[in-house]
């Protein structure tokens, strides 16, 4: 059977015990709510017990059904996504994503929930991957040869509390008081799961890292690796028939005995090259396309390094470098993806040049990793450009919240000395500031629309002290249906949620009413000033509310925080992003969206608060990020920086050992 159908059966067979799973997690997390102490719940989590355990009793079906669908959901995402990758991009603009502090906290609770399950079953689950590598046909042991990792559970965890609890800080307790529960379970079916597949036959031991011997001491750094580099030369043996030459030739192409290694040494070099080779075939973290890439290269390596014995002491020499990048394109993208595709294209007439080369030299290895570079850049580049209406959104956002905050502070200055309603000043303040800041940003300072928003602000202070005489009562009423009308357009303009504004014009309501009381009291066939008030109320429509600001995007403006004062300009450099930020074009590993994943830092606001990454996993998601929610996955430890890999570092380690071991 095919590796891959191998795993899927494994999978298959694993989701369909999924239900009983989450039966025991139901249960086993309600009897550990009934004991507080054993539930472990914080001092201030304590408050949610009672409202924890109403939310799970009785609901053991609709608690299993979203854990179970949710589970097979992110599997079949984890196992989709190298098989999306490979496809081509679609047209159009990318997808975004906002990233805001309220999903980085959830984020933060997957990522804390799937450590508790990976601690708790270290073993059994390193084990069982031992066994799903050796299922998926690899030489070595991967933690991606299991699509059921800790964070797939945490997160499907995650979204079954979502059926029982609505609250976000319930179901974030919820999670905590689960997950030590679900940990335990998957100890246990971990261990079950291993022995399913050792009974059918699965032997991995053939797979499992061999140990060093006692004494030896990990390769650090190029100087200790061409340490190495220089023992394995020594180990060689060599036949006599490959001495006593007065030069050397390989693959048809003489070495003058000037330039080159003596011919003894020769030999050494080509078997030791021949070697190393031999195992870069054989390393399965590199995909077999860019495997055939490196070997194209066996021969002008060999040529290289035999005129150019400086490679020999110095693991950063420019041929090292370029087996590595090439390797590293295998290693950094699945299977067929178009990227990879397109940056090993690229590698290979670069390959072809150092092969028809008599003599390859570092200048000319030094070009082929400049091109790679320059491809690699490219691609950077056009991802960028595809990502400018995102970037044009989000300089926007980042510049109406500064016009935000300096109006803010002027209303609340005007407002100072003057009685308003604390509904009204809060609105004028927050809201409203917005609605302006929002106009001046579309349509500029003077444009009629923003120049009505400013307005309202006089019109509707004044509405609120109206000077005790008839004319200005009259005033009053011809002035109620316009400005009423100005504000619900500009509160339609940034969705304000209808509490907020119904809470808004029951203060201007019962204001108005107070003040048009006079007129009412003068005549008796007048209404009463409440019926006037709420007839003008009701009979008023705003115009056609305007297009929402980005209409055409995912991104919802309304939705998103708001940047505190203390990081908006205050005439005093804060010192930008933090020290340990990464630059725009370099990579991190990031858990985002309940799973970690490379991101490429496409661009970074102005003003630092706003940052645009690309999702490495798929060329069409970009997240944008919010400076206090990056901040925030760094407290929490969950922005990496990409682990190291050499392709010719762990060879010559695993070489090295070997020689060892003999």
């Amino acid at each position: 059977m095919p590796a891959a159908a191998s795993i899927q059966q494994f999978v298959d067979d694993e989701l369909r015990r999924c239900p009983e799973l989450a039966e025991r997690v139901h249960a086993g997390t309600l009897h550990a709510l009934k004991d507080p102490e054993r539930a472990a719940l914080y001092p201030s989590e304590r408050a949610h017990h009672f409202a924890l355990l109403e939310a799970l009793t009785g609901r053991a079906a609709a608690f299993r059904e979203a854990f179970c669908d949710a589970l097979r959901r992110r599997v079949a995402a984890e196992m989709r996504s190298a098989r999306e990758a490979a496809a081509p991009a679609r047209g159009g603009a990318l997808e975004l994503e906002l990233v805001d502090e309220s999903r980085v906290e959830v984020d933060i609770e997957i990522s804390r929930a799937a450590q508790v399950i990976d601690s708790t079953a270290e073993w059994e689950l390193r084990e069982l991957q031992t066994f799903t590598s050796a299922l998926a046909g690899l030489r070595h042991v991967s933690a991606h040869s299991l699509p059921l990792r800790p964070h797939t559970y945490a997160g499907a965890l995650w979204d079954a509390t979502g059926t029982v609890l609505a609250n976000q800080a319930q179901r974030i307790v919820l999670l905590r008081a689960a997950s030590a529960v679900l940990a335990d379970e998957l100890k246990r079916g971990f261990a079950q799961a291993t022995a399913r597949l050792e009974a059918q036959g699965v032997m991995p031991s053939a797979y499992r890292s061999v140990k060093l011997p006692p004494g030896s001491v990990p390769l650090r750094g190029s100087r200790g690796a061409a340490s190495a580099l220089q023992s394995l030369l020594g180990e060689i043996s060599l036949s006599r028939a490959a001495a006593g030459a007065p030069g050397s030739t390989v693959a048809g192409h003489t070495i003058a005995g000037g330039t080159a290694a003596a011919p003894v040494q020769a030999a050494q070099i080509a078997a030791l090259v021949s070697r190393l080779f031999r195992a870069f075939a054989a390393d399965d973290r590199v995909g077999a396309d860019a495997r055939d890439v490196i070997a194209a290269l066996q021969d002008p390596v060999l040529r290289l390094v035999l005129a150019d014995e400086s490679a020999l002491h110095d693991l950063d020499h420019p041929v090292w470098q370029l087996l590595d990048r090439i390797a590293r394109i295998g290693e950094d993208y699945a299977p067929g993806d178009a990227r990879q595709r397109r940056l090993l294209a690229a590698c290979t007439p670069l390959a072809a040049q150092l092969a028809a080369a008599d003599v390859p030299t570092a200048a000319m290895v030094r070009r082929a990793l400049a091109a790679i570079d320059a491809e690699a850049d490219a691609l950077w580049q056009e991802r960028l450009a595809a990502g400018q209406p995102a970037i044009a959104q989000l300089a926007r956002v980042e510049q109406r919240e500064v016009l935000q905050h300096r109006l803010a502070e002027r209303l609340a200055e005007q407002m100072a000395s003057r009685n308003v309603p604390p509904a009204v000043r809060r609105f004028l303040a927050g809201p409203w500031a917005r609605v302006i800041a929002q106009a001046m940003v579309e349509h500029g300072e003077a444009h009629a629309r923003t120049q009505a928003f400013v307005r309202a602000v006089d019109d509707l202070l004044w509405s609120l002290d109206v000077p005790p005489d008839p004319a200005s009562r009259q005033k009053l009423l011809a002035l109620l249906p316009p400005l009423l009308g100005t504000l619900r357009s500009g509160m339609a303009s940034i969705a304000l949620p209808d509490a907020e504004r119904d809470a808004v014009l029951d203060q201007l309501m019962a204001a108005h009413t107070e003040a048009l009381r006079g007129r009412a009291a003068g005549d008796a066939r007048a209404p009463g000033a409440a019926d006037v008030v709420q007839r003008l109320r009701d009979q008023i429509r705003a115009d056609e509310p305007p297009p929402r600001p980005f209409g055409d995007s995912v991104i919802d403006v309304a939705s998103m925080e708001t940047v505190p004062a203390e990081f908006l300009p205050t005439g005093v450099d804060d010192g930008g992003m933090p020290a340990d930020t990464f630059a725009v074009g370099q990579m991190r590993r990031m858990f985002i969206g309940g799973r970690w994943t490379r991101v490429q830092l496409l661009w970074r606001s102005e003003r630092g608060q706003y940052l645009l990454l690309a999702d490495d996993a798929d060329a069409r998601t970009t997240h944008s990020m919010t400076r206090r929610a990056l901040e925030r996955l760094q407290a929490a430890r969950l922005v990496q920086p990409l682990p190291p890999s050499s392709l010719v570092r762990r060879t010559i380690a695993k070489l090295t050992t070997q020689v060892s071991l003999q």
